[in-house]
């Protein structure tokens, strides 16, 4: 008997599910706060069903498309359930879950992601896997309705729900050791920033950049207040921090990153390599992040800083960020730092 716990908050819908092989037992909720009501539903399925968490098998999670914060809910709360337990861990795309009932077709998976842009999944007749992916405006849509089956996207909720459940009870998946959200649509301030100069890219931060990053993270800040290759290491991992870098000719220029933390953005680090500083790469890593974690739909952003970094000091105002407090001795019990705040309006 195989225990599996299923998870989608990628919706306005939220749905849990529990199956065992024998029986399943489905849950959905249209409260929009899901982190207040998505716990309360897993207890409520492991009453009906006599277990906790650690007679758990497995848990399949949807990771997107979807909503930002829907996602990264789902997300974090598997990741969490699972952390130094026996629990497999497998992601599923909405899209493989809506393709997988016309399988036998050439077939179209789309998400609407509003102002008529989608994201899609192409499938070739049999394969459950798919041949393209990505995002795409109405037209697309459009024109290949008539040469495959676009999967309806509008249908109810439940029925949605019958299909997941189909889909991870019959269709064999590889676990991951941990589950990342799946982001196949950046946000139109995110694509103007990286279209204003062909000579850059902005990209997660990976493994493979770990030297560069570690280097200029030693160069930019005394030792007390430097993080060491394996904190930098764990950032990376951190199911709640956000680190990108700033790559210039295949080769890594400056990093930044933030944690989030209830609904803010922390911005933990940014760093320029000397040699490229003055040239306006801090702003824009600053202003990318800023326009990430609007699309995450947090409230605030917040940072601390040397009370004499005047070139920083001069940045953060410049984006936005205002004075609220400060910190007496605050780095090597020596010197204040100021505490800056940029409140986003708008997402309340």
């Amino acid at each position: 008997m195989s225990r599996k716990l299923i998870i989608d908050s990628s919706a306005q819908i939220l749905i849990v599910a529990l199956d065992d092989g024998e029986r399943n037992e489905l849950i959905l909720s249209d409260n929009k706060k899901h982190n207040q009501v998505i716990f309360p539903i897993i207890e409520k399925l492991f009453d009906v069903f006599g277990i906790g968490v650690d007679d758990l098998d497995a848990i399949y999670c949807v990771v997107g498309p979807g909503s930002f914060t829907g996602v990264r809910l789902g997300v974090a709360i598997a990741n969490a359930l699972s952390q130094g337990k026996s629990i497999k861990l497998y992601a599923v795309s909405k899209l493989d879950v809506l393709a997988y009932e016309a399988r036998d077709l050439d077939r179209i998976a789309a998400v609407d992601a509003k102002h008529d842009n989608y994201y899609y999944a192409a499938y070739s007749k049999g394969n459950v896997s798919p041949c393209a992916i990505g995002e795409c405006d109405g037209r697309f849509i459009r024109h290949y309705n008539c040469i495959a089956r676009i999967v309806d996207t509008s249908m109810v909720a439940s029925e949605y729900a019958r299909r997941l459940l189909e889909y991870v009870t019959e269709v064999g998946i590889e676990p991951v050791d941990v589950l990342s959200p799946m982001y196949l649509k950046l946000s139109q301030a995110e694509r103007e920033l990286n279209a204003k100069s062909a000579e850059y890219r902005i990209m997660p931060m990976a493994l493979g950049h770990l030297d560069e990053v570690v280097k200029i993270e030693q160069d930019s800040f005394p030792d007390y207040l430097a993080m060491s290759e394996q904190a930098i290491k764990d950032e990376i991992h951190n199911e709640l921090g956000e680190y990108y870098v700033i790559v210039k000719d295949d080769h890594v220029v400056g990093f930044g990153g933030f944690l989030t933390i209830s609904d803010e953005a922390h911005i933990m680090d940014i760093a320029i390599e000397q040699e490229q500083r003055g040239n306006g790469y801090g702003k824009i890593l600053l202003q990318y992040l800023i326009e990430r974690a609007r699309n995450l739909n947090l409230s605030a952003m917040t940072l601390e800083v040397n009370v004499h970094n005047v070139v920083a000091i001069s940045l953060y105002e410049q984006c936005g960020f205002r004075q609220a407090g400060i910190r007496k001795k605050y780095y090597d019990a020596t010197d204040d730092a100021l505490l800056y705040w940029l409140r986003f309006g708008n997402n309340n």
